[in-house]
């Protein structure tokens, strides 16, 4: 197993050249992302004629609550998620800037599938791929995941954050709710809403909701910016929401979690009966994951 996670870094730059070239376009998107004379390609506009429902229909089809609401349509043959925004993303230059970002991203197998925006009758839409079995987190409310299977999941999640990383992009709100899960129970990280790049000016968010206190470091939570030492921290509590298939300090108030965790706290790992070898790599992962980010 640990010679698995020690070839990480091998797996995630196979086809080294074109990895590359995909990281040098990001970053010089990035570096760009404010200038009004550079050409802006946005998103692909996808006609709405070309999504269509599907021949038969199931109570999952749509999926969320307003205003970010998902429905399920079929595109190219296709399964699709086309997730509902109030943004006017046509009229921002910004959101194209950001749009064209996220299009090179998800060309990366670990992060979901981005296709365009189109239109829902009057609504717009940012079209993704389709996730059969919802995030990580319904996945494992719904019925318990094997430990292997955790194990797997947890290294195409890392493999996913090393890839953005070597971009140099955060996605600042990693917790099981943000994987979504394919049928074959493939790992996508998605929902970069409050997802912000490498500079001053965008890495300090203040705690505008309490939902994702539960993984936040200690010095995010003391009121620093946000770097990838809070990123990889954040991942360490995914690990740790995976194993336990539970919300870190659930039925905790905010305020005791954050004195807990800015005094040294964490939560604690104590495994059941399940196998040992499993338990214990997936524990160093936790305790050390540090180590796959920065070998």
């Amino acid at each position: 197993m640990s010679k698995y996670l020690e070839k990480m870094h091998d797996d995630i730059l196979e086809n080294k050249n074109k990895v590359n070239i995909l990281y040098d376009m990001v970053r010089h998107m990035k570096k760009h992302l404010l200038d009004d004379d550079k050409p802006i390609y946005g998103a692909n506009k996808i006609d709405s004629k070309d999504l269509t429902s599907p021949a038969r229909g199931r109570i999952d089809d749509k999926r969320g609550k307003k205003p970010n609401i998902i429905v399920r349509k079929i595109y190219k043959g296709q399964e699709v998620a086309c997730k509902f925004t109030e943004e006017e993303i046509e009229e921002s230059s910004k959101i194209q800037r950001h749009l064209e970002i996220l299009v090179k991203l998800s060309e990366c197998k670990h992060i979901l599938r981005f296709y365009g925006i189109s239109k829902i009758e009057i609504n717009n839409v940012m079209v993704f791929e389709w996730a059969e079995r919802g995030t990580l987190r319904q996945l494992y409310l719904k019925k318990h995941i094997l430990w292997h299977y955790k194990v797997r999941i947890a290294l195409e999640i890392c493999r996913g954050l090393i890839f953005l990383q070597e971009a140099d992009i955060l996605h600042h709100d990693l917790r099981c709710e943000n994987i979504l899960m394919t049928e074959s129970l493939e790992p996508k990280i998605y929902n970069f809403e409050l997802a912000r790049f490498f500079d001053g000016k965008t890495t300090t968010m203040s705690l505008e909701t309490e939902d994702i206190v539960s993984w936040l470091a200690p010095e995010k939570l003391d009121g620093s910016r946000y770097t990838t030492q809070c990123e990889i921290f954040s991942f360490g509590m995914l690990l740790w929401e995976l194993a336990f298939e539970k919300i870190p300090y659930q039925g905790w108030e905010v305020d005791k979690i954050g004195k807990h965790v800015t005094k040294g706290g964490r939560e604690r790992i104590i495994f059941g009966p399940s196998p040992k070898t499993y338990q214990e790599e997936y524990k160093k992962i936790i305790n050390d994951s540090k180590f796959f980010f920065f070998k």
